[in-house]
């Protein structure tokens, strides 16, 4: 089990099996998930969002250095943890994969897979392709958009048209969703 040592992951104390069930002893964090943050307060001034998104990335850029992708980046796995000298909360993320670290198996259905959908790189949509570290950028890049307009650019009732989406379509400019979000940060994000 790898066990990852950064301000903006959660801290892994134990682990293990009983029977047939796995467990994972973790750092409790007292605030909420980005996904609660967001139902509420999105979409977030600039300033925020940078601040997030340097947290997460900062993460993501120290498990890429470990060799540890995330492959699953979602609002619902980034909680918010309380800073006393800040109003902002610091971003911890959570769940790198679990189940890949220890062997077990994952089935993703209903409200999860769709949760899960909206934020899957093209590379892990194509079985037949491994997805790297640029498949946590992409995911970044959503959640950074989620953050800047409110929305996820790609949305659909059904999970196929969903996956043809990310493979397919363009995202619109989130600027255009959101006036007050700078030009350059629009196209950043975009470009992730």
């Amino acid at each position: 089990m790898i066990n990852l040592r950064h301000a903006n992951i959660i801290s892994l104390f134990d682990y293990g099996k009983i029977g047939a069930t796995y467990y994972l002893v973790l750092e409790w964090i007292s605030g909420p998930s980005l996904a609660e943050f967001l139902s509420k307060h999105a979409p977030v001034p600039a300033d925020q969002i940078i601040f997030y998104i340097n947290g997460i990335a900062d993460a993501l850029d120290y498990a890429h250095a470990q060799g540890v992708m995330h492959h699953d980046l979602k609002p619902s796995n980034v909680l918010l943890q309380p800073v006393s000298s800040s109003p902002l909360r610091r971003p911890i993320l959570m769940d790198f994969g679990i189940t890949r670290l220890i062997g077990a198996r994952q089935r993703i259905t209903g409200k999860d897979a769709k949760r899960t959908y909206a934020y899957l790189a093209p590379e892990q949509i194509h079985i037949r392709k491994e997805a790297d570290h640029r498949a946590d950028i992409y995911a970044l890049g959503m959640v950074a958009y989620k953050l800047s307009s409110g929305i996820i650019p790609f949305s659909s009732k059904s999970s196929a048209a969903l996956l043809l989406a990310h493979l397919r379509q363009k995202p619109v400019n989130p600027c255009a969703i959101n006036s007050k979000l700078p030009e350059a940060m629009g196209l950043a994000i975009l470009k992730a």
